[in-house]
């Protein structure tokens, strides 16, 4: 490959050209992805270990919730803070609100299918 074509790859893939609707959009689907694994993981926990006992299952559940909460933390807040070290606290802050509001959409429209259909 020559280096314009690398060049045009890069700035494809690059987060800095995206704007905060479309990063909070990537976030928010990111987010919905890994609750609807982590969701399907643990309706499927019984059939993939068998019975766990009163120790190692709620420990399992509580490590999988730690886990959790790191990877989400990291997915929504990990770039808005680079953004904000770079001093550009306004793009921050739009990037973690767009990613509230995308996630209470895709929320409602789940609601909303799982209510009418």
């Amino acid at each position: 490959m020559n280096k314009e074509k690398i060049s045009k790859i890069k700035k494809a893939f690059s987060l800095k050209e995206k704007s905060s609707f479309w990063l909070g959009l990537l976030q928010g689907g990111v987010v919905f992805f890994y609750i609807a694994l982590i969701t399907l993981f643990i309706s499927r926990a019984q059939v993939l270990f068998g019975e766990l006992n009163a120790i190692t299952g709620p420990a399992m559940l509580l490590i999988l919730l730690v886990l959790s909460i790191l990877f989400l933390a990291l997915v929504v807040f990990a770039y808005p803070i680079l953004v904000f070290k770079e001093g550009n606290a306004k793009k921050a802050i739009s990037i973690v609100a767009y990613s509230f509001f995308w996630l209470l959409l895709i929320f409602i429209v789940f609601l909303i299918l799982l209510v009418f259909v």
